[in-house]
């Protein structure tokens, strides 16, 4: 288990130079990354570089929400919402009520699996106040799974109970947790929403390491 936190998130540029984003992490720490995280802020209407060959998962972190054209398919995506789709699509976004912030996903296409194999998703979930979220894992596939757990609103304890002595972290608004497959717990004191990030890497999670800055696109 290992705590991202927000103030160490490294700034970078779009790739269509409209705007800038933070990086959390990539894998590996490389230009050649399999996947990355980034949240960025997206200020106004306009379109996204495109990414050929290149899964893209989206969360509104805050904000009203915006709609995504995809190849002229519109999509509403209202704050804590998901949307996943081709970053080599003609991608271009309405936002609904001003600014908002978005936590993106991207994963490379590898040669030897494709986009569907459960290797690139996000999702979001409610740490209800009293009512711990628990994270396991029971197969050998463990060791090439990571679980990185953004918190959007609120705050979070995730304690692991990996070792002799169980370990413990606090995650704010915008941290980022990366959990190793060990058993995890996650509870918060008033209530929570996170989005988690389902990723495949080539060696253990706790191996995990993050790269120099490159260009990102929003």
């Amino acid at each position: 288990m290992e705590l991202l936190s927000a103030d160490d998130y490294v700034s970078m540029p779009w790739a269509n130079g409209r705007g800038s984003t933070l990086e959390i992490s990539r894998f590996p720490a490389t230009d050649q990354w399999h996947w990355r995280l980034s949240l960025a802020t997206v200020a106004e209407d306009g379109p996204f570089s495109p990414l050929p060959g290149v899964h893209r998962a989206l969360v509104v972190a805050t904000g009203a929400g915006m709609t995504l054209s995809v190849d002229g398919s519109e999509t509403h995506v209202p704050e804590h919402g998901v949307i996943h789709f081709d970053g080599g699509a003609t991608t271009v976004c309405a936002l609904i009520d001003g600014p908002v912030s978005d936590l993106n996903l991207m994963v490379r296409a590898q040669p030897d699996r494709g986009f569907n194999d459960g290797s690139a998703m996000l999702s979001v979930e409610q740490v209800e106040r009293g009512a711990p979220v628990v994270f396991g894992a029971d197969s050998e596939q463990d060791h090439e799974q990571v679980l990185a757990v953004t918190v959007l609103s609120g705050s979070i304890t995730a304690t692991n109970n990996a070792g002799t002595v169980p370990s413990m972290v606090l995650a704010h608004a915008r941290d980022t947790v990366l959990l190793n497959g060990h058993t995890t717990t996650l509870s918060s004191p008033r209530g929570a929403v996170i989005a988690v990030a389902t990723l495949r890497t080539a060696r253990r999670p706790d191996e995990h390491a993050t790269g120099k800055p490159d260009t990102l696109s929003n």
